[in-house]
């Protein structure tokens, strides 16, 4: 005993010393185990949806008195979802301003921030009450490359362009290596931006009052149908190789970003459609009256400006692949809260990476209309990229394997009304065909987040979140399940692999459903399973050491839900990195609410992990 007591002191500096050393090694788990809580499950609450809007429910004095009541509460801090369609306007042009002043905020106030990188759009999930789409110039490139998820329906329907039902939430996993997404601007480029909203300002000013003619005579207007009205703003066309897959365009356009079907504008008083001349001022026609207005020195330096542009007129000097905008957008983050993510507040980084931020395909779009609980879904996979890949893959297997299966029915259809669900997911094609869904799912997701451990400071969290398929469960096909890219038999188990993948960048998976309960779900009709599946996934990651972390997929106030939430944690022996609570609302600021929600803190806080 003696000797034990005389040794402890040694033991622990020289325990110290090992320990210090390694956390200087970049990517060790103990330098990433610093930004995890170790005082039971703390519990995080989302922002909410509309947090960036400059009208949001919830800014100023508001905003702070909000989260010093979820501090009182007992809640760690908070989840905000940074989302491409607001911070990235133009390429390469970032805006983080409104989570700086967050980020100020709860190191004033002592809580921690959670940011997720929202490469989806909103508005056509549950509970989405605000839409924010994808940023312009990567909706108008992916439009004209067709970079969208494609269901049979659209696939049959969509033979000589996009129906118009395309699903535009995320980028077909298909282009992820593609250049067609312009990198930064140039300076010339910028121009076009500024011309765009020096012609808004015209229509504006024309749609008030126009200044007054110097002349009786009658101001007539040109009809001339040059190519100004026709070369307007809408996005760069895609000037990648026709390696990328592209269908070759018919007509040859210049690559000058924002360019638009609008047509021509006039000011009544000069027809800016007219070509300047050597000067760079409009020539004046001869029914125009001249005039020294705002509007007409206006309508001047747009025809100057243009050009100069079209003297320069030049491809980008590259292109950029989703994947390199999904890491720079990243990397500009990190940038620019760097001071933040040293001190520790920015504590995670949840890398988006499907539809709701889901590593998943959009095989349940419920705010289309097309979806309702609890269809089956349909597989996502008619796009031409999609589809090339199925077909080099299948080249070597019978011909009808390099299509996706006839039989898999409709979006709210169940697994026994088709005749793939029902029998052949278990043939030799009904399994080829669904391990190379769901490996180009994980393929998606390794790439995307070996970018974003790529460009993250050393030692920052980062997460993934998966969804919740919890209906059809009980079935031996899960079909709702297989069409999210899900696939689950016994050769092939797609939750073992989507962790082994969070092991080996030592990333947090983070799950959905944890409030929900089996006895409460229609067992009968959809055969539900979220307790259990909520069981098997924490199983699975605390058997290769991951992390996890939870989400509850409604929302919810009531503490019996809450319960349902402890009890997910304290029966797993996986290692909890926190609990987020969807999400900040009016309601959850109630006080009955609020006693419920510091019911839920105290108790994970007392949770640990089963030995």
């Amino acid at each position: 005993m003696w000797l034990r007591s005389l040794l402890s002191p040694v033991r622990a500096v020289t325990l110290d010393s090992f320990l210090s050393v390694l956390r200087r090694l970049p990517g060790n788990r103990l330098v990433q185990s610093e930004n995890r809580p170790h005082d039971g499950v703390p519990v995080f609450v989302m922002m909410p949806l509309d947090f960036a809007f400059d009208d949001a429910w919830l800014r100023g004095d508001a905003l702070e008195n909000a989260l010093k009541t979820l501090v009182a509460a007992g809640v760690k801090g908070v989840m905000v979802d940074v989302w491409w369609g607001l911070c990235e306007p133009n390429p390469g042009d970032y805006n983080f301003e409104k989570y700086t002043r967050l980020a100020e905020m709860c190191v004033t106030l002592g809580l921690k921030m959670q940011a997720t990188m929202c490469f989806h759009a909103c508005g056509g999930n549950v509970g989405d009450t605000v839409n924010i789409p994808l940023p312009d110039w990567v909706v108008r490139a992916a439009d004209k490359k067709e970079a969208w998820f494609l269901d049979r329906t659209q696939f049959i329907e969509s033979r000589g362009g996009l129906p118009d039902d395309v699903n535009r939430e995320y980028l077909s996993f298909g282009v992820d290596n593609d250049h067609f997404l312009p990198a930064k601007l140039t300076e010339n480029e910028l121009k076009a931006v500024t011309i765009q909203q020096k012609k808004q300002l015209i229509k504006e000013n024309n749609s008030t009052t126009l200044p007054p003619a110097r002349s009786t005579s009658v101001v007539q207007e040109t009809t001339n149908s040059s190519n100004f009205g026709e070369s307007s703003f809408s996005p760069s066309v895609d000037t990648s190789s026709q390696a990328d897959n592209d269908t070759p365009s018919s007509t040859a356009e210049s690559p000058i970003p924002y360019r638009s079907s609008a047509p021509s504008l006039s000011l009544g008083l000069v027809d800016i459609n007219e070509e300047p001349d050597a000067s760079g001022v409009p020539v004046k026609s001869p029914h125009v009256v001249r005039n020294t207005s705002p509007e007409l020195e206006l309508a001047k330096s747009i025809a100057s400006e243009e050009t100069a542009q079209s003297e320069n007129r030049a491809a980008h000097s590259e292109r950029r692949t989703p994947l390199d905008c999904y890491r720079d957008f990243i990397a500009a983050f990190c940038n620019e809260m760097v001071g933040f993510i040293d001190d520790g507040t920015i504590m995670e980084l949840q890398v988006g990476m499907g539809p709701c931020g889901e590593l998943r395909y959009p095989s349940y779009p419920l705010g289309s209309g097309k979806w309702k609980f609890p269809g089956i879904g349909e597989f996502q996979c008619y796009d031409r990229y999609l589809m090339t890949s199925l077909r080099r893959v299948a080249k070597n297997h019978p011909r009808n394997w390099a299509m996706p299966p006839d039989g898999a029915g409709a979006y709210n259809d169940c697994p026994w009304d088709t005749s793939f669900f029902a029998k052949d997911y278990r043939s030799p094609y009904g399994q080829f065909f669904q391990k190379w869904y769901s490996n180009t799912l994980l393929e998606h997701g390794e790439s995307v987040l070996s970018c974003a451990r790529s460009v993250a400071p050393a030692g920052m969290a980062l997460a993934v979140k998966v969804s919740g398929v919890h209906w059809w469960y009980f079935t031996r096909s899960r079909a709702a399940e297989a069409t999210t890219g899900y696939h689950m038999s016994p050769k092939f188990d797609f939750y073992n692999l989507i962790v082994a993948m969070l092991s080996k960048y030592e990333a947090i998976l983070d799950f959905t459903c944890l409030e929900m309960k089996t006895i409460e779900q229609p067992w009968l009709t959809a055969r539900c399973g979220p307790r259990q599946l909520v069981r098997d996934v924490f199983r699975r990651a605390a058997r290769e050491g991951v992390y996890v972390a939870g989400e509850n997929a409604l929302e919810c106030y009531d503490k019996a839900s809450y319960a349902q939430i402890v009890s997910a944690y304290k029966w797993t022996n996986a290692q909890a990195h926190g609990f987020t609570l969807l999400r900040l609302t009016p309601a959850l600021l109630e006080e009955k609410h609020l006693d419920n929600l510091a019911w839920l803190c105290s108790q994970l806080r007392e949770v640990r992990p089963r030995n």
